[in-house]
């Protein structure tokens, strides 16, 4: 695993402790207690950047083994309010279509985490063949 050492502490920090459910490069930064310019410097070497994508790619699939039931819990909240007669047409309106949201939101995530490690990976490639 590749560590960078920050100047302000005596540890070592860890790509996969920088990656977090919606975390920022301020947030991360911050809690590598460096500044975010340091942690933008260290996302453009290629084997912090590299792990960086693993860890990133672990908690997605981590977040993948929990949607399932997740989105069934979901679906079913959706449904109940969805079917509810008492329920006023603008609430289920708003509850359909965040469904939606939520359903292309995904679908968009993934096609761009997925067209940016093939990027990343030629990026790489590029920058090992000789000159």
């Amino acid at each position: 695993m590749i560590h960078q050492r920050a100047h302000s502490k005596s540890s070592s920090v860890s790509p996969s402790g920088l990656c977090g459910e919606g975390a920022t490069n301020e947030k991360a930064a911050q809690a590598a207690g460096v500044n975010v310019a340091t942690l933008y410097r260290w996302q453009k070497q290629p084997e912090f950047k590299a792990a960086l994508d693993q860890a990133g790619d672990e908690a997605l699939k981590q977040a993948n083994a929990r949607m399932p039931q997740t989105l069934s819990i979901a679906l079913d909240a959706a449904n109940r309010i969805m079917n509810d007669p008492q329920a006023p047409a603008a609430v289920q309106g708003r509850v359909a279509l965040g469904v939606l949201n939520a359903i292309l939101k995904t679908q968009d995530n993934l096609k761009r985490r997925s067209a940016g490690r093939g990027e990343n990976a030629d990026h790489i490639r590029r920058r090992q063949q000789p000159h």
